[in-house]
């Protein structure tokens, strides 16, 4: 989940759209929608280092944020833009990187949520020899 977040906050960095040679990323144009992405980077960041399985749930709520939005740009690149402008647009490596995000977010959170804890080590003596016995 954290590589997740991490490839997210990436993502903004990156362009996501090519129009006559002109690249677009996430901090261009009077939307701040960078600012949704970075938040739910980060909090996917965070979710990953608390160890609940909440924080699991959480963590498919924030990355099917993450990839909706990615492939809603990628349909506006990649069709519906382009048959208002002609096939103007290109799609960018940051859009891919949204949606990639999106979906390995969704997988490791649902591997932790469906994970099942270790057992710990369980000590004993017996006549005056260790050994250690697993449940």
């Amino acid at each position: 989940m954290a590589a997740a977040g991490l490839l997210t906050i990436a993502a903004i960095f990156m362009p996501w759209f090519f129009m006559m040679g002109f690249s677009v990323n996430g901090f261009t144009g009077n939307k701040p929608v960078w600012i949704v992405f970075m938040v739910t980077g980060a909090l996917l960041i965070a979710m990953a280092l608390i160890d609940k399985k909440w924080s699991a749930a959480v963590s498919i709520l924030f990355s099917l944020i993450i990839g909706g939005l990615g492939a809603k740009y990628y349909h506006d690149a990649s069709s519906g833009m382009n048959g208002l402008y002609g096939g103007l647009f290109d799609v960018g490596a940051g859009i891919y990187c949204l949606v990639i995000s999106g979906v390995l977010g969704i997988t490791s959170a649902l591997f932790k949520l469906f994970s099942k804890k270790k057992e710990p080590v369980i000590k004993k003596e017996k006549f005056g020899e260790s050994f250690d016995e697993y449940t």
